[in-house]
């Protein structure tokens, strides 16, 4: 519970920060980054390295990142 309440409370700092700068930021960029960072911090506080993360879930998440925007141009501009 401690884990999943840091990462949101990350994502929504993250976020008002960049807001509050003017800068560009995706949500589900930041909340799959503290997810991530969130998995590896509780392996590593277990002493199990950075086996938190299923990083082949992780290589098909991060492989949508990219993808999807472009699929979604294509798609609106049909």
């Amino acid at each position: 519970l401690v884990m999943v309440l840091a990462l949101l409370i990350a994502g929504v700092v993250w976020n008002l920060g960049t807001w509050y700068l003017g800068l560009p930021v995706s949500s589900s960029h930041t909340l799959i980054g503290s997810i991530l960072g969130v998995g590896i911090a509780n392996s590593l506080l277990g002493g199990q390295g950075a086996s938190g993360v299923n990083w082949a879930k992780a290589g098909e998440v991060g492989l949508a990142l990219p993808v999807s925007p472009p699929v979604g141009f294509v798609l609106a501009g049909l």
